[in-house]
């Protein structure tokens, strides 16, 4: 998977400081104990720089959410679910911490789901940008997910499902578009 991410990188013409990196996988957190989902995310990790990436499998519109750090399926912990027994990838374990942290080289930090509405994503982010941690966060509704792409939009690494992508679009430019905006406005 590295490889392909490394080549993937290479044909779109990445460029470390002014893009950012959207990691997309499953709501489910499909994965080994092994990985692949925390060894790429560390290899990002050394690409971008970005030392405290968010990790947010929430999907609230396909009743996947994330409370505590524990996955849910319609309700149901992820490991109580059809997932425990997936022939490729069981899902047995259902907190997300646990899963990740059995994969990097990096320890997880929560972010609880009554934290991220008072407004605490933004202010770790703030205090200290990059200290070799991943976030976790909870999520369990749509203005959950709006509240973590408002303070992620302009980090250099974000990874997550399909859901915190779909808010891009709503609330504005990416890092890529903002820096050549820009350049564009200083006449380069």
């Amino acid at each position: 998977a590295i490889e392909l991410m490394k080549e993937s990188l290479r044909r779109l013409g990445y460029k470390s400081g002014s893009d950012q990196i959207y990691f997309k996988y499953c709501s489910t957190f499909d994965s080994t104990p092994q990985g692949n989902i925390g060894p790429c995310l560390d290899f990002l990790v050394n690409v971008t720089g970005d030392d405290l990436p968010v990790v947010v499998p929430a999907f609230p519109d396909n009743c996947r959410t994330q409370y505590c750090g524990y996955l849910f399926v319609s309700g149901k912990l992820l490991s109580e679910t059809h997932m425990a027994n997936h022939p490729l990838t069981p899902m047995r374990d259902s907190s997300v911490i646990r899963l990740l942290e059995s994969q990097c080289q990096r320890p997880c930090e929560l972010v609880r789901l009554e934290d991220l509405r008072r407004g605490a994503l933004r202010k770790r982010f703030e205090q200290n940008p990059n200290v070799g941690a991943s976030l976790v966060i909870d999520a369990i509704t749509n203005s959950d997910i709006q509240i973590i792409a408002e303070s992620v939009s302009q980090r250099t690494l974000v990874s997550g499902g399909s859901a915190l992508a779909q808010w891009y679009p709503k609330i504005g430019d990416s890092t890529r578009i903002v820096a050549e905006a820009s350049a564009n406005d200083e006449g380069l």
